[in-house]
């Protein structure tokens, strides 16, 4: 039981988008481990390759790639490095087919934050009126606030910041100055994914 709980919080580190996770995981001796950790280790590539499969789908805006590689609720709710998720990416490429898609087959995609707590409706504010409508008609948080107290529809006046996030993700720049996170951030979190680790190895002992 201990050792599932810990199997199942490093998965949740993985569907988080912390990519420096997989690393550390390679690093992992597997002699006298359970087959279970065993499995879970051997399997964390190609699980990384299913989350990176999903997000490359949603940003080709292809429908029938999106309806393939989204095939689960942990896929769909997964996040990249900026905490952003699939319904995020669909709202910046203001595709409206792929946005009603996503809410249709999970909705409580509306309520995934990014690393600065923007919803995908603080996106959509700021972006395109006809996906805001969309996304208030479920059951998307319009009093949510981000982590600069300001809620969705703040950003229908003031679109600047989400315009800037949507030029970086268009042309591949990061803005390291928003949702990224810090190099600090990082190493913060492979320490804890070591820890993950060595805690399932040593309860297995």
């Amino acid at each position: 039981m201990i050792e599932q709980e810990k199997l199942e919080a490093l998965q949740q580190l993985l569907l988080d988008g912390y990519d420096k996770l997989g690393v550390v995981l390679s690093q992992v001796s597997t002699d006298g481990l359970p087959d279970e950790v065993t499995d879970f280790l051997k399997a964390v590539p190609d699980f990384q390759a299913k989350i990176s499969q999903a997000f490359k789908a949603v940003e080709s805006g292809v429908l029938r790639d999106v309806a393939q590689y989204l095939d689960r609720k942990k896929i769909a709710l997964a996040k990249d490095i900026y905490g952003r998720s699939p319904l995020h990416i669909a709202v910046l490429i203001e595709n409206k087919e792929i946005v009603e898609y996503i809410i249709k087959h999970y909705p409580t995609a509306v309520k995934c934050r990014d690393n600065l707590n923007r919803t995908p409706l603080h996106y959509a504010s700021a972006l395109s009126e006809e996906i805001t409508n969309i996304l208030t008609s479920t059951s998307a948080d319009q009093q949510a606030k981000d982590v600069k107290d300001r809620i969705p529809e703040y950003y229908l006046t003031e679109k600047s910041e989400i315009q800037k996030i949507q030029i970086a993700f268009r042309t591949g720049k990061a803005d390291n100055s928003d949702t990224t996170q810090t190099e600090t951030e990082s190493e913060q979190v492979a320490e804890q994914s070591k820890t993950e680790t060595e805690q399932v190895t040593s309860a297995t002992e």
